[in-house]
């Protein structure tokens, strides 16, 4: 962040009360933060609760300690259209083991564009949108308020949707490329609880499903105990023909989930004897999720 050089920044350092050296980074750069502390919180959501509280400038973002943004990121985004027009603005993320073996996932429409759609988080990717590539009119946390401490998983989710909500379209921006870098490793929360972060939307999705006109609110409602059923069966699955028969079940479910697919080309590489780091190399070559 310090290294985008964008010079209108206040930058707002939240730290759980880390033993593993943070505190010292923290300081060798204090001359560039504006406000630091580390100290012990009620997790993540309540971590970066007290990063908005203690923002004052026009927009709010925030970046988890896993990941960053690219090179210029700031400068260029800000210069590039006239953001003064919207409250709301997100885009994509590009994804990989480091920054230098990034892989870039092109959407090119957008899947989020309503509240009906953002609360589809649990079926793929087209229907999540980054934390990183959010920026937030800070005015607008006067009518929405903060993140829901209650949630462990899903809270931007939940966040984005109430925002959403009270949110005429035409102040919501979306920009169809990357701007930031999310690191996968086995140590996030999405690798190890991913039933857990399911389970989490689709409980937020019920419970926002009766904002939303009642059409979309039976649609979403099925769509949910559809995917519960779709996950089920998927995550037993281990052979081809079964990979196939949850594909005529479950043909929408199975259209969105990265991990459907992955899981077919994980099962094609082990068919012929090949190993997996072969197949994850092969995720990298072609720049996919």
């Amino acid at each position: 962040i310090i290294d985008q050089r964008y010079p209108n920044l206040q930058l707002i350092v939240i730290d759980g009360g880390s033993t593993d050296g943070s505190v010292d980074i923290i300081q060798r750069y204090s001359a560039y933060i504006n406000h630091w502390v580390s100290e012990p919180d009620r997790g993540q959501s309540h971590a970066i609760n007290k990063g908005i509280e203690k923002a004052t400038g026009e927009w709010i973002a925030w970046m988890n300690s896993d990941d960053c943004y690219l090179p210029n990121t700031l400068v260029n985004f800000f210069n590039s259209f006239n953001h003064e027009n919207y409250d709301f603005i997100h885009g994509l993320s590009s994804s990989g083991v480091d920054i230098n073996n990034r892989a870039f996932r092109v959407i090119k429409k957008n899947r989020k564009r309503t509240t009906f759609h953002i609360l589809r988080f649990f079926m793929g990717t087209e229907f999540i949108i980054p934390s990183q590539s959010v920026f937030v009119r800070r005015s607008i946390l006067a009518k929405v308020g903060f993140l829901n401490e209650e949630l462990s998983f899903v809270m931007d989710m939940e966040w984005f949707a109430r925002i959403s909500l009270i949110t005429p379209p035409s102040k919501i921006y979306f920009y169809s490329y990357s701007i930031s870098f999310y690191r996968k490793h086995t140590g996030t929360k999405t690798h190890n609880y991913q039933k857990e972060m399911y389970d989490e939307a689709c409980k937020v999705a019920i419970r926002l499903s009766s904002r939303l006109p009642t059409v979309k609110r039976i649609i979403l409602v099925r769509l949910i105990k559809g995917h519960k059923r779709f996950y089920d069966e998927f995550s037993a699955c281990s052979t081809i023909f079964q990979w196939l028969n949850i594909l005529m079940k479950y043909p929408l479910h199975a259209r969105y989930s990265v991990s459907y697919w992955a899981k077919l080309k994980m099962m094609v590489f082990r068919k012929v004897g090949l190993p997996i780091k072969t197949y994850n190399d092969y995720l990298l070559r072609n720049n996919e999720q």
